[in-house]
């Protein structure tokens, strides 16, 4: 976990005054599901079909459209096979067009900026 978020969390804990960091208000006690959280998030943000998993997918795609290696990614995720990674290395149109003028700068040939 980036060193930020941690101390974010560890603010958060000592705010509760408990061995939680997001405890159930009624209770004091952890929560056991964040599934009501998650359809009330999604109502509100007009997204019915938005899925946990689609979070992480972003989250991966950017990490390497920001450069990160696959590598990288694999341990973010804690994927223990780099195969299981892999699905998230497709191209994003903004990476295609990165690495489109990458390749005509290269090789001296003027991108076309009506395609970029």
């Amino acid at each position: 976990m980036a060193a930020g978020v941690v101390n974010l969390l560890r603010l958060r804990q000592e705010e509760t005054d408990g061995e939680w960091v997001f405890p159930n208000p009624k209770t004091g006690k952890p929560y056991h599901s964040c599934q009501n959280a998650w359809d009330t998030f999604r109502r509100r943000a007009a997204m019915p079909d938005l899925k946990m998993h689609d979070l992480r997918h972003t989250f991966a795609s950017m990490m390497l459209d920001s450069g990160a290696d696959i590598a990288g990614v694999q341990h973010a995720l804690a994927h223990t096979q780099l195969k299981t990674t892999v699905v998230y290395l497709h191209l994003t149109e903004a990476r295609k067009r990165t690495y489109t003028n990458a390749a005509a700068q290269a090789t001296g040939v003027s991108p076309d900026s009506s395609q970029s």
